[in-house]
């Protein structure tokens, strides 16, 4: 994080610059992504309370989550997704 947005001041640092933070993580597992957010978000809050900022960046990240791997059975291939349509059709 330091050679990206190290010496800027916060209210310089922009969402694009904390999403290439991010995504230079690209080998690293959802709870370190995530870390990001966890850091910067509190201290935006504070800084949004003062008005040095407007608006918290760092909570425009998106939430990383862990994949989990389904176990595929013949009742999941056959069992069909359900979507919107079949809901609406439900209510008519």
């Amino acid at each position: 994080m330091r050679k990206p947005i190290g010496s800027k001041k916060i209210e310089k640092i922009t969402y694009e610059e904390l999403l290439k933070i991010k995504h230079s993580m690209s080998g690293s597992g959802p709870k370190l992504k995530n870390t990001i957010r966890k850091i910067l978000s509190p201290i935006y809050v504070e800084y949004m309370k003062s008005g040095v900022v407007r608006e918290n960046q760092a909570k425009k990240l998106d939430n990383e989550t862990e994949e989990t791997d389904k176990e595929i059975t013949k009742e999941t291939l056959e069992t069909p997704a359900k979507t919107n349509t079949d809901d609406e059709t439900k209510n008519e």
